[in-house]
């Protein structure tokens, strides 16, 4: 009002809710125009005082999203004419406040005090090397005229993850059954699992056959009526003992489902145009589960069978997966769980293996390995010298290090949000901590399978009382000693 001697405005646009719609009638001149953006006030219901309408004054609500709906020739013309503007020159445009990404949080306090003028805009890290977001496309992936074939699919997390595929696009699964009375078919699948609660029509064919057994393998492969785009390897099973009682018989029980089986998909799998090759491994390959050598070394194959087809160009991802909860041969011991929990690495939810599984599938086409868990004590910390120490140490060597999925810090303070994805948050303390950890492995084709690489990590030093990150440099084979005393 003083700018223009108390006169008033012509027209007002408003986004600002509150005392300020008040405000702004007052600074209008008689038959001024009030234009409200803000949809607070709206569609709060609020009232509004009438009595500064007697200068004959206008108020329009303007929702520039209805407008969209409603009128989408109208918002595009409108749409058209402001870049016209911005164009010439004739306007300016608007204000930016720009904020680097680790200054988020002062972003969206000041957004919410609606203080700011213009956008406020989090400006991405000048260095080219720096680490970027990766942004996951949320729509489906898979091709609906190819064939995808999952080994393990009868079981447990097999029922799990075939509706996961039937959501990312896949409408023609092939399921090898090794049982040789056929008792499961596919209405058995469907009213066992989700597909029978999605609308989506899934063909679903299940193949007699072993995929221990190479011929098995390349003749499911070779009467598929479709172009073969992906493996899904997910069959094993356990024969726990210890590595005093182990045996060759007990060796190659484990070794023949999980790491001979996906040898066998390797080798027949050759002269296909594959997209995905996924193993699914377990995080013992890595950390070591007591009691499961065996076990541990066959998963430790897969991760360095994913290495080497990487290496070779051809499309590969392990996921090392910790222990499912509701699914999957640990959730049927409660033996296992147990030791699990005790060892600071208590099971994960199918929800969160899932979301994980769709955030690598979408985002880490660079990547070959994946572990999800959850660390109720981790051993070692970003912060950690041991950590610092081994990473330097790789880096200098001119091999990848291990990369693990730092937590965000956007406001959480509680446990492990399993619904966002495969993105974990910072834990608070005495809490269980998500990480989603990433690493590259290396394959040294002179070591026999389950042994550790010359250049293997040693970890040392004291255990870290914090529960923020649990991050592990990684190099080698992807089977890695633990701390002995642990």
């Amino acid at each position: 009002m003083e700018a223009t001697g108390g006169e008033g405005v012509d027209v007002v646009l408003n986004s600002l809710a509150g005392r300020h719609i008040t405000l702004c009638l007052e600074a209008l001149r008689p038959g001024g125009w009030h234009c409200e953006i803000g949809k607070v006030d709206i569609y709060a219901d609020n009232s509004l005082s009438l009595s500064v309408f007697r200068k004959n004054l206008r108020f329009a609500a303007i929702d520039v999203d209805r407008l969209m709906s409603d009128h989408p020739e109208l918002a595009r013309e409108l749409s058209q004419e402001c870049m016209d503007l911005l164009d010439r020159g004739a306007v300016p445009p608007l204000p930016m406040t720009c904020f680097g990404y680790q200054d988020y949080a002062q972003a969206l306090r000041l957004m919410t005090t609606g203080q700011h003028t213009g956008k406020l805009v989090l400006k991405a890290p000048p260095a080219p090397g720096s680490e970027r977001f990766p942004i996951a496309d949320l729509r489906p992936y898979l091709d609906p005229e190819a064939t995808y074939l999952v080994t393990g699919g009868l079981g447990g997390f097999g029922r799990l993850l075939l509706p996961y595929l039937a959501a990312a696009g896949a409408r023609h699964l092939t399921l090898m059954d090794r049982d040789p009375q056929r008792r499961r078919n596919s209405d058995w699948i469907r009213k066992t699992s989700a597909l029978w609660y999605l609308a989506e029509e899934v063909e679903i064919d299940i193949v007699p056959g072993d995929v221990a057994q190479e011929a098995n393998v390349r003749r499911c492969i070779d009467q598929l009526r479709r172009p073969l785009k992906g493996v899904f390897h997910l069959a094993g099973t356990l024969d726990d003992c210890l590595l005093a009682d182990l045996t060759p018989e007990s060796l190659a029980k484990v070794f023949a489902p999980k790491a001979g089986g996906a040898l066998n998909l390797h080798e027949a799998t050759a002269n296909c145009a594959l997209d995905h090759f996924v193993l699914f491994s377990s995080v013992a390959s890595t950390f070591g589960n007591p009691g499961q050598i065996n076990y541990s070394a066959a998963n430790g194959f897969l991760d360095g069978l994913a290495a080497f087809r990487r290496r070779r160009g051809l499309p590969a991802l392990c996921y090392n997966l910790a222990a499912v909860a509701e699914a999957g041969m640990a959730s049927r011991n409660l033996h296992v769980l147990r030791i699990m929990r005790s060892s600071g690495m208590p099971p994960v939810s199918a929800d969160f293996s899932i979301s994980n599984l769709d955030y690598a599938m979408r985002t880490m086409q660079d990547r070959d390995h994946l572990i999800t868990a959850l660390f109720s004590r981790p051993p070692l910390t970003v912060d950690s010298p041991d950590y610092n120490a081994n990473r330097a140490r790789a880096q200098q060597s001119g091999r990848v290090c291990g990369r693990f999925r730092r937590p965000t810090d956007a406001g959480h303070r509680g446990g492990p949000d399993r619904r966002q994805g495969g993105r974990a948050v910072r834990p608070r303390r005495g809490r269980p901590g998500g990480a989603v950890v990433q690493f590259r492995a290396h394959l040294n084709l002179g070591c026999r399978v389950g042994g550790v690489h010359p250049d293997a990590v040693q970890l040392s030093g004291q255990r870290s009382r914090t529960d923020d990150h649990c991050l592990f440099p990684v190099s080698g084979t992807g089977h890695h000693p633990r701390k002995e005393g642990r």
